[in-house]
């Protein structure tokens, strides 16, 4: 008899849980998801309007009188006199988020119990009628629209409203997998990104002139492709299973300022005595972008390219193409007249200051930096991170070429934070070794290192083969004074 009442409660409680788990309010399917850019909100001293009809509330279990509802946001970002004070539930709603006439079910009398910084709880006053109360729906805002903080969800990434509901003895009912929904999402209106990377290989075998070439470019070519636009949506799903949403309060966008970074030493000035670099035509050649076709059209620095587009109309983006001709139009074939001599390695990023109007000043938004690409070399280059220089310090740095093919040796140096091209600091000959050592000290003390006191420092060093990498080996040690000669691992040698 004992084992039979406890297999009858257990089973009676089991079906509880079945009812319960079955039961699920639904928060996502009737609301209306929205994005507001960062632009909007930065620019938007106190509250911006969500209509009340983008909250809406369907039950998805069966109420009684006495059952409490609550309905939490993840920011305080709605003030506690936004939340209407008596509800009556129907199973549609008009446009405006009204009850309309209710067909069938039983409707709910809801009554405001309390509110919190960022929550308000309900109590059910009255159910009306014997019906079902499944799939009665309801909004809560006290007006047509929630006034709602902007810098509150600018800095909280956006807006989530969570419900929770229990009986009148303390039961939770009515949760399940929607019973929580993001409102607002918030993201830049604009579009920075990069199509195609400048990714090329400089090529040894030319003496560093030209690239390895890749279709649809020539070896004297390398590419960039930047994605620019105006967004009026937002996915806030994948890219595989996408899920558009709305941006409202739109910002007005005019132009786009383009700037790629990176090593632009190569870039001829055709008058040196003008402030600035004056490139040739044939160095960059833009489609995409009106009013900008070539050189003429950019702003070069030793270190950057800029240049301005208009910006696109709200749901268009737009691709920019920039094409380098590391030949700039010199007559000879593979670019050998391009200064200063050789390409340089490096890496590149992409920055777009956007320039858009809220109604007042007009604003700038950066999108950036971006890895835009890099500039590599298929041939040798070693970094030595620590070699000692000074008066009572002796270098030894000996670059072996194992393979059949001789080139030049260019070096760099890194000296108290400061990057200084050395120059060519040798040829490896094929199957020998090369010493260094005089050849880079010579090239430091020329470039105004001072190596006779007052003592010693530490310097890193980048070694240029133009022969194939797995060809070479350096060998890289020092001496203080009498001291033992100390072994420095390099990226040919230990892979630092």
């Amino acid at each position: 008899m004992t084992n039979m009442f406890k297999k009858t409660l257990v089973a009676a409680a089991l079906a509880g849980l079945s009812v319960n788990a079955m039961a699920a309010v639904n928060l996502v399917d009737e609301s209306t998801r929205v994005a507001v850019s960062t632009e909007r909100l930065s620019n938007t001293t106190t509250n911006f309007n969500l209509p009340r009809e983008n909250f809406v509330v369907e039950l998805g279990a069966e109420y009684a009188v006495g059952d409490i509802i609550t309905i939490t946001f993840d920011t305080d970002a709605i003030a506690a006199n936004q939340f209407r004070s008596t509800i009556t539930t129907s199973d549609t709603l008009d446009a405006d988020g009204l009850p309309d006439p209710n067909v069938g079910g039983s409707t709910l009398a809801l009554g405001l119990l309390s509110t919190t910084a960022n929550s308000v709880t309900y109590r059910v006053t009255e159910v009306n009628g014997a019906l079902s109360t499944v799939g009665q729906k309801f909004t809560i805002a006290n007006g047509a629209n929630f006034a709602v903080n902007a810098a509150k969800v600018l800095s909280n990434g956006g807006l989530t409203a969570s419900y929770a509901a229990q009986t009148s003895n303390g039961v939770a009912i009515d949760q399940g997998q929607k019973s929580s929904v993001k409102l607002v999402h918030v993201a830049s209106e604009f579009v920075g990104a990069i199509g195609t990377a400048m990714n090329s290989t400089i090529d040894v075998n030319n003496n560093r002139r030209n690239f390895v070439a890749a279709a649809p470019l020539s070896n004297i070519e390398s590419r960039l492709v930047v994605r620019q636009g105006l967004r009026d949506e937002l996915n806030i799903g994948t890219a595989a299973d996408p899920v558009w949403i709305d941006f409202i309060l739109p910002v007005t966008a005019s132009t786009v300022t383009h700037t790629v970074t990176g090593d632009f030493s190569w870039v001829v000035d055709t008058d040196a005595n003008v402030p600035g670099v004056q490139a040739r035509a044939d160095v960059v050649a833009i489609t995409g972008c009106a009013g900008v076709t070539d050189g003429t059209d950019v702003t070069f620095t030793a270190g950057s390219m800029t240049f301005d587009c208009p910006s696109t109309a709200a749901g268009v983006t737009q691709d920019v193409t920039i094409t380098f001709n590391v030949k700039q139009g010199a007559a000879a074939v593979g670019g050998v007249d391009v200064a200063p001599g050789t390409l340089p390695t490096g890496s590149y990023t992409f920055t777009g200051d956007f320039t858009y109007n809220v109604g007042g000043p007009t604003r700038t938004t950066t999108v950036g930096p971006v890895a835009a690409g890099q500039w590599t070399l298929n041939g040798s280059q070693v970094y030595i991170p620590y070699m000692l220089y000074g008066p009572t310090a002796e270098q030894t740095i000996q670059l072996t070429n194992k393979g059949t093919q001789s080139g030049d040796i260019t070096a760099t140096a890194v000296v108290n934070g400061q990057t200084l091209d050395l120059g060519k600091v040798g040829v490896s000959n094929a199957r020998t070794v090369t010493s260094l050592n005089s050849a880079i000290r010579n090239a430091m003390v020329a470039k105004g290192v001072n190596l006779s006191g007052p003592g010693n420092f530490a310097v890193g060093l980048t070694l240029v083969t133009n022969v194939p990498a797995d060809d070479v080996t350096v060998y890289s040690a020092y001496q203080r004074g009498n001291g033992d000669r100390l072994v420095v691992v390099n990226d040919s040698n230990g892979r630092p």
